[in-house]
């Protein structure tokens, strides 16, 4: 695999599975810059290591961040490196966000979702 490095980056090119993940917990910062997504599997690989991430306001993704991560505008360059530079350069924030992800991750867990799903199914059977 051809890695590019430019200082403290690391251009990976397609990586997947454990080279991934482990990619993923030994980061600083997560930053997904998309300008076109779906629902990125990666912000949940993300939030389950407490990555603080930076990510760009796509469809899917502040559906799964909410108010636990920097959302920016997309293809605003100086708004993403800002965030970056902020999150790099103040580890109280990146602690921060990172605990507030953390605690973002559960809402997807199986079995958080499986509760939710049986509230609502019990909801509409007392309606009947």
């Amino acid at each position: 695999m051809r890695r590019t490095f430019i200082q403290n980056v690391t251009f990976t090119g397609w990586v997947e599975g454990v080279e991934k993940l482990a990619l993923i917990s030994s980061c600083d910062v997560f930053c997904l810059p998309s300008l076109k997504e779906g629902l990125p599997i990666t912000l949940f690989e993300s939030m389950y290591y407490s990555k603080p991430f930076i990510a760009t306001n796509v469809s899917g993704v502040s559906e799964v961040l909410g108010e636990s991560g920097y959302i920016v505008e997309k293809a605003k360059v100086d708004s993403f490196s800002n965030a970056i530079v902020k999150l790099l350069s103040d580890d109280s924030e990146k602690r921060r966000v990172g605990e507030i992800v953390n605690k973002q991750i559960s809402r997807f867990f199986p079995d958080n979702i499986i509760a939710k799903y049986e509230k609502l199914y019990r909801s509409l059977i007392r309606r009947i």
